[in-house]
């Protein structure tokens, strides 16, 4: 019985352990800039790091165009130039062309996102209104699957719905249907945002933010924003920023940081400790 009562005393400690850092997890933001056509990374320590200072990766001379993540790790993007399909090595920033879209592609007009079904799609937004295609990435060739009222600057699939951003909002899209609901609203009478960046990590779903305001100056910020709400989470800010348009796509990678955390006990599980120390010492008094 002593025996038992000393075991569960224990189990109940363990239950009580939190690894130092819970999370453990290291993110890194990785973004296509238009104004210098670079392919940039940025740390992102957690919410409100302050401003952010980018390292680039490499320096294209061509324009990318949209982004989304490939099933081998690469980036894939768009060249606004060809039209082509390119897949972009994370670290390197290594370019690997992979077919030419049967489509023109425009900045602030075109993205990638992986649909519900796992197909590749492109949208195009003009006049208004945003096309869906499906994309055979071998070939190029394209299919429109739908058409949206709305005309979005990125869009990103997060669960079974997509999510689309554009000038000062930001926007859920049925995924059977296309049609657009208004989420949230961004900018004042006196600013004007654009949403250019959404990518979908496990639970959240990221977003980047460039505004501007006749009051202040331009500003590009990166975080999480609730899907439901629109409420946005702001990481950090980009330090070098010149444009309010001077970034096209965002992708966010999540690894588990080196070294691992190292396991320490929450408060109350430091209380119950002491009491347990105490509870197998009267034990053993017992005992003799």
């Amino acid at each position: 019985m002593r025996f038992a009562l000393t075991v569960l005393t224990l189990i109940s400690l363990l239950a009580l352990v939190c690894p130092s850092d819970c999370e453990s997890l290291e993110r890194t933001a990785y973004l296509f800039r238009l104004d210098d056509t670079t392919y940039l990374s940025v740390p992102l320590a957690g919410p409100g790091s302050g401003y952010l200072e980018p390292t680039i990766i490499n320096d294209f001379d061509w324009s990318p165009v949209g982004s989304t993540m490939s099933p081998d790790g690469r980036i894939l993007t768009m060249n606004a130039g060809t039209d082509e399909l390119v897949a972009v090595t994370l670290g390197t920033g290594e370019v690997e062309t992979l077919s030419v879209l049967d489509a023109d592609v425009y900045p602030y007009e075109s993205d990638l996102f992986w649909g519900v079904d796992g197909s590749l799609f492109f949208h195009s937004s003009n006049s208004g209104d945003t096309d869906f295609f499906t994309v055979d990435s071998s070939s190029g060739l394209m299919t429109l699957r739908g058409t949206s009222t709305e005309a979005f600057d990125t869009i990103e699939r997060h669960g079974d719905q997509y999510f689309g951003g554009t000038h000062n909002s930001f926007w859920r899209i049925d995924s059977q249907t296309y049609e657009a609901t208004h989420i949230r609203t961004y900018a004042g009478t006196f600013s004007s945002c654009i949403l250019w960046g959404l990518a979908s990590v496990g639970a959240n779903l990221w977003f980047g933010m460039s505004c501007s305001s006749s009051g202040g100056p331009d500003t590009t910020t990166i975080g999480t924003i609730d899907p439901v709400s629109g409420q946005l989470s702001e990481y950090g800010f980009l330090l070098d920023v010149s444009y309010t348009d001077s970034y096209l796509a965002l992708e966010v990678i999540e690894q588990p940081s080196s070294p691992a955390p190292i396991p320490t006990l929450l408060p109350i599980g430091q209380v119950l400790l002491v009491l347990s120390f105490m509870v197998v010492g009267a034990l053993m008094s017992l005992r003799r």
